[in-house]
């Protein structure tokens, strides 16, 4: 497969974003493999040996249309394990902060699963599923806008934590009007490119659990049978 590293920094290592899905595209442009593994450029370790094997068969057994590693911190607290897409907070880390061994409800946290989206800082896809290129007018999210993509066309989106990847710490993006309206441009652009993904509860999130809730405690009032 070919490596696809972006030149700047993710929105999870905290940084400038908008040339990451505009360089992503050029080096998938020049790829040549059956399989594409975008990589962030603050990546800097990779759990266990048969990481890249994890990655890859699902692709290639065809259960799954694109593959994500769970994303760590230098910590050893996850950057990110997958998204919630709708429902009141229309899009969640999963799990953001918690240990990335911690088991989560009902070993969530360490079993692959499906999800709506996963991190673009480490996703593997067949290279044909992204000759169109990615969105980049979505600099921060277009990683969640091509997992959707994928499962509009039938394709299972696969949270793989069995592979745990390191993301380095970087500094923190200073936070200015200007950027938080363009954080509000860019979700309601997303938002408006999905309108049924994000009308609906995240159909992989237990509705015995509360929204607000990315522990995945009970909500207050729902069955525990």
């Amino acid at each position: 497969g070919s490596v696809v590293r972006s030149s700047g920094e993710s929105d999870l290592g905290g940084n400038a974003t908008s040339g990451v899905p505009a360089a992503l595209n050029r080096a998938i442009e020049r790829a040549t493999s059956e399989y594409v593994l975008l990589l962030d450029e603050n990546v800097c370790a990779f759990g266990g040996p048969d990481w890249l094997d994890e990655m890859v068969g699902p692709l290639a057994c065809g259960d799954a249309a694109c593959v994500g590693a769970k994303v760590i911190r230098t910590d050893g607290s996850i950057a990110c394990a997958g998204y919630l897409v709708g429902g009141e907070r229309l899009l969640a880390r999963v799990y953001e902060g918690y240990p990335a061994r911690a088991m989560g409800y009902y070993e969530y946290n360490v079993l692959p699963h499906r999800a709506s989206a996963v991190s673009g800082a480490c996703l593997m896809v067949r290279r044909d599923d992204v000759a169109c290129g990615l969105d980049e007018d979505l600099p921060t999210t277009f990683d969640v806008a091509l997992c959707l993509r994928l499962a509009r066309s039938g394709g299972a989106v696969l949270q793989q934590n069995n592979v745990l990847v390191e993301l380095a710490d970087a500094p923190m993006r200073r936070t200015s009007a200007g950027s938080r309206a363009e954080g509000v441009r860019e979700s309601a652009l997303l938002v408006s490119r999905f309108p049924e993904e994000f009308s609906r509860r995240d159909p992989y999130y237990t509705p015995n659990v509360g929204e607000g809730n990315l522990y995945f405690g009970y909500a207050e009032g729902a069955s525990r049978r």
